[in-house]
């Protein structure tokens, strides 16, 4: 790839981006175009868009079949880019050893005693192996159930020292494997070298977390059945809900009546980043 045109100053976007062509931000033109259309031609499979910043400037944005820049798209695994971005962030806060990719990180953890399985293949993991996720670690997400992840979500324990506990099974930057963590230490090696608080939270999991009770399970089904009962009898516009411990539907606009908001003193340890629910008799069981 080749250097920013001259006069391209580098900047960080504000409330719009700033745009580019591929010749002024180092790409070849040719080449840039031949991969935008092979995209769209879904060559690499269903890639839904594509959205390319160099140096600050928005370069390419295209979408494929029903999709545009305004429709929510779901999304995976963003935890890696976030931590990965924030880990950036730190090495050019704090630059030289502290933040060096070649950095040991068991030395990262020297305050931890006791971690199991810890052998010269371990000693050798560094911090380059976490964020290219090559750690050669027995870690594993699928199939789900009994994985090393499902034990994790499930542990009440230090995620930290459960994940620098597990075996190797090869010299770390052997082979490439998914890892949520080597993510979740990524966000360990933050809070180590910075001292700031670090939590790890699946978004939407946010009052508990792991996998569906069966009062969740009940719950949901309950909403989905009250919401198909509700195209059936051609009552459109409606939200299923629960108000008092009931079930009953309302209509849509009512999300947009005013600002709900939650006794935080009551309900949430500001210093711990987690619930706190308290003297709850005479409450409903959702209490928001």
């Amino acid at each position: 790839m080749r250097q920013p045109a001259k006069g391209l100053p580098e900047c960080f976007p504000g409330a719009s981006w700033r745009t580019a062509p591929a010749s002024a931000t180092g790409f070849d033109p040719a080449a840039f175009a031949a991969f935008a259309q092979r995209v769209e031609n879904r060559a690499y499979g269903a890639v839904d868009g594509l959205v390319v910043v160099r140096f600050g400037h928005l370069v390419l944005e295209q979408y494929n079949g029903r999709w545009h820049a305004t429709r929510a798209h779901t999304v995976q695994s963003v935890t890696k880019s976030v931590t990965s971005l924030l880990f950036g962030i730190l090495q050019a806060q704090h630059p030289g050893a502290p933040t060096s990719l070649d950095r040991p990180v068991l030395d990262l953890f020297a305050r931890y005693t006791g971690i199991a399985n810890v052998d010269d293949r371990k000693r050798a993991l560094t911090l380059r192996h976490l964020l290219a996720m090559r750690t050669n670690m027995d870690y594993w997400e699928q199939p789900y159930p009994d994985s090393p992840h499902d034990s994790l979500n499930k542990s009440a324990g230090d995620w930290t020292r459960f994940i620098l506990s597990r075996k190797m099974t090869g010299a770390p930057g052997t082979t490439w494997a998914y890892n949520s963590g080597a993510a979740i230490l990524t966000c360990s090696i933050i809070r180590e070298i910075t001292g700031e608080g670090i939590i790890y939270q699946q978004v939407g999991y946010l009052m508990r977390s792991g996998s569906p009770d069966s009062l969740d399970l009940m719950v949901a089904i309950n909403y989905a059945v009250m919401a198909a009962d509700l195209v059936i009898e051609r009552q459109f516009g409606r939200l299923v809900a629960l108000r008092n411990g009931n079930y009953t539907n309302v209509p849509l606009p009512v999300v947009r009546q005013g600002v709900k908001r939650v006794d935080v003193g009551a309900l949430y340890d500001v210093e711990a980043y987690r619930p706190k629910i308290r003297h709850v008799d005479g409450k409903p069981m959702f209490l928001y």
